[in-house]
């Protein structure tokens, strides 16, 4: 079985130069793509009962981390998509 296949905005010098633009790209490609979405939603059904097994401390404590994890996976991912416009990717 294959993947469906992915949407692919296309970057320009203008996006990847503006952090607001290419962050915002970014989110547009993993918000309008079919798998990212799936997974997105299992993770948050996964998160039901770590929830309810959590006093509220905890799941802040819980909360802190993974904001943090989303901020360095963000940075990634806009650390990749400028490493590969620079490679002369434009889609895909």
């Amino acid at each position: 079985m294959t993947d469906p296949p992915r949407p692919c905005p296309p970057r320009t010098p203008t996006t990847v130069a503006s952090d607001e633009a290419l962050s915002a790209a970014i989110d547009s490609l993993l918000r309008a793509d079919p798998i990212w979405t799936r997974d997105t939603g299992a993770v948050g059904e996964a998160q039901d009962p770590l929830r309810a097994d959590c006093d509220d401390e905890a799941w802040q404590a819980y909360l802190d981390v993974e904001a943090r994890v989303n901020e360095r996976l963000a940075d990634a991912l806009e650390l990749v998509a400028r490493w590969a416009f620079g490679e002369g990717r434009r889609c895909g």
